[in-house]
């Protein structure tokens, strides 16, 4: 459980509150020397310090190591946290960058950023990661809340000048005691009321700039960043392609399908396409299955017409097997005179090669098995 409200009452020379990182390190680096930030100064991130980018780890560890710097609870540092927990599903971006540290690593982790609050007060600012509930005190915001959890379906709305409208409620209830910094979302504009509110997600991992705003003489500095966000998903597919060719034998058809049937596969998908084309003819199930097709005709003759007497043919060859998929193998060679690998496909999707090949060796043993057969 995040705690909502943090106050840093030390002094410092200058508050320094930095937007959306995301993993992007040396541009942080860079920036953090470009305005000088030292022991005199307190750092403050807006979240997200991870995710997307390259050296999420680093930029986490600097945070945590560094006795003047803190970071408000981003949703991807939520989100994470979650997935560590099992309390929420992961995206590609929260995969990938838990793919670069240990298990055990992950829980120090969780409990590191189970401790950012909600919304950090100095004596310069008001930070928080992408909104504040205007309807709630500074001290009682929700961290659920202040991140926006929920993607798409989340919406801040705006005036006409791309100021949040939650901003405007905001002044109203409680007025201009501090100016305030925000993430999460790229605005039209960085400061979008003059020394008062600042908008410093500025598309870092995506190829654009990593913003600061330097308080209390509110001056504004921004680097210039390299476009990670591409890189990280590409990566993430090269690992997913590297798991998915390492396991495609025991993966399910139906995982393995939903890129063949696509019009255009990538340089990725190809690979695995081939891959799968390889194993298929590595097992050679048509053959598989012409075999079974030929000796359960002659250990039970010929499939009958259909009534009665083909309910019972069957039902005399499951009793013989161990499984239902052995049953749905049997069903599927008796009811289609050749093999036609799409449909044999479609209807196994839910299993993998290996256990259809087994299921095949296995069906292969039974029936050419007397003794079973016969008792």
């Amino acid at each position: 459980m995040n705690p909502v409200y943090k106050k840093i009452n030390e002094e410092y020379n200058r508050t320094i509150v930095i937007g959306d990182i995301h993993g992007c390190y040396e541009e942080m680096r860079i920036l953090l020397e470009k305005v000088k930030f030292d022991s005199n100064d307190l750092l403050i991130a807006v979240g997200d310090l991870v995710d997307r980018g390259p050296y999420s780890w680093k930029v986490a560890s600097f945070f945590k190591n560094k006795k003047n710097a803190y970071s408000v609870l981003g949703n991807h540092e939520r989100r994470i946290a979650g997935v560590i927990r099992g309390t929420s599903q992961p995206a590609w971006t929260q995969l990938c960058s838990l793919s670069k540290i240990t298990k055990e690593d992950q829980g120090f982790w969780a409990e590191n950023f189970e401790s950012f609050p909600a919304v950090i007060e100095t004596n310069h600012v008001i930070v928080t990661h992408a909104r504040l509930d205007p309807q709630k005190k500074i001290t009682e915001q929700d961290p659920y809340y202040t991140c926006a959890v929920g993607g798409d379906k989340i919406k801040i709305e705006t005036d006409d000048n791309g100021v949040p409208l939650w901003f405007h409620q905001w002044k109203i209830n409680y007025g201009d005691s501090k100016p305030i910094c925000v993430g999460h979302a790229v605005y039209k504009k960085i400061e979008l009321e003059q020394n008062v509110f600042f908008a410093l997600d500025t598309g870092a991992v995506k190829g654009k700039r990593l913003t600061a705003v330097i308080l209390p003489e509110s001056t504004i500095v921004s680097v210039d960043c390299h476009n990670y966000y591409s890189e990280s998903l590409e990566e993430w597919k090269h690992q997913k392609l590297m798991h998915n060719l390492d396991n495609i034998q025991k993966l399910p058809l139906h995982k393995i399908a939903k890129f063949l049937e696509r019009d255009q596969l990538d340089e990725h998908e190809n690979e695995l396409e081939d891959r799968f084309n390889q194993l298929l003819e590595k097992y050679d199930f048509e053959s598989k299955i012409g075999y079974l097709r030929k000796i359960i005709a002659s250990r039970f003759g010929e499939l009958p017409p259909p009534g009665s007497e083909r309910g019972n043919y069957f039902k005399t060859i499951h009793s013989t097997l161990d499984s239902k998929l052995n049953q749905r193998l049997i069903n599927f060679i008796l009811s289609n005179k050749s093999f036609q690998q799409d449909k044999f496909i479609k209807m196994f999707q839910k299993n993998s090669l290996e256990d259809l090949s087994l299921n095949c060796s296995a069906i292969i043993d039974c029936v050419n098995n007397s003794d079973r057969i016969n008792g």
